[in-house]
């Protein structure tokens, strides 16, 4: 499998993890130029290749991806934003190249990876001094791009010990 191919979304998930944690918004244009040059990185290997199926393949797990993320953030507001929604769905887009299982895994790492945060978010909280403000919202984009990129380390170690 040639993990080189995935490339543009790591690129584009280190630059929206770090804006995250800066300033704790993800610039839409950012998610949209990096999934797009990630999509055509897909659809010329995928010319070139002779299989749309897994062109096809990823697109839709990019979109349920996206669409359990937006139900997310619909359900409980305030705790996903738009930009996490838009994450999951550029990010959706590599994991699902490599497959189900690697998107299976994608998800269960999200869960621990950001329960893991909104625990240490909780302990801060409360080894804030009185008077300080106190600091509610995580940044979700980097949660997202670590549990992607375990993922995808996991199937490429998954294949040589085959």
């Amino acid at each position: 499998m040639p993990y080189h191919l995935l490339l543009p979304s790591l690129i584009c998930m280190l630059a929206l993890s770090i804006e995250d944690i800066r300033s704790r918004r993800i610039p839409r244009l950012w998610v949209f130029s990096g999934a797009m040059v990630q999509l055509i990185v897909f659809v010329c290997w995928s010319l070139i290749n002779a299989d749309g199926r897994r062109l096809a393949l990823c697109l839709v797990l990019a979109l349920l991806s996206a669409a359990i993320q937006f139900l997310m953030a619909v359900i409980r507001p305030g705790m996903l934003g738009f930009g996490d929604v838009t994450c999951t769905a550029a990010t959706g887009l590599a994991v699902g190249w490599l497959g189900l299982l690697p998107v299976l895994m994608w998800w269960c790492f999200m869960g621990i990876l950001g329960l893991t945060a909104i625990g240490v978010a909780v302990l801060r909280m409360r080894h804030n001094t009185p008077g300080t403000t106190r600091q509610t919202q995580i940044p979700f984009a980097p949660v997202i791009a670590s549990a992607a990129v375990l993922s995808c380390v996991i199937d490429a170690m998954s294949l040589l010990a085959v």
